[in-house]
């Protein structure tokens, strides 16, 4: 079961200034070494960011950015309904690293 945490879009999207039209983006893994990079780029063009991510190595990656994105705590191996939902797009960078 996910655990979703971090700011709702709704809300975020006017304290940051971006229009509701912002396109949405779904960054699987953004919490990873490519993806916490990614992040910050998307949000830096005015994307609204939806990270989905296990946080096996925690928070600290996104640290600087969580109140600018909406993070649900989830495993991709356990899809739920909700997770692309009003999103645009989605770039998958999830996956197992150091796994023998």
């Amino acid at each position: 079961m996910a655990k979703q945490t971090g700011n709702q879009h709704g809300s975020e999207l006017a304290r940051n200034g971006r229009s509701a039209s912002a396109k949405r983006v779904l960054v699987t893994g953004g919490g990873g070494y490519i993806g916490a990079v990614l992040v910050r780029r998307l949000l830096d063009q005015g994307y609204a960011v939806r990270v989905l991510d296990t946080l096996y190595w925690g928070k600290k990656p996104l640290a600087d950015v969580l109140d600018r994105i909406e993070l649900i705590q989830g495993d991709i191996r356990d899809v739920e309904d909700g997770w692309v939902a009003g999103v645009d797009s989605v770039i998958h960078l999830a996956g197992l690293s150091n796994d023998p």
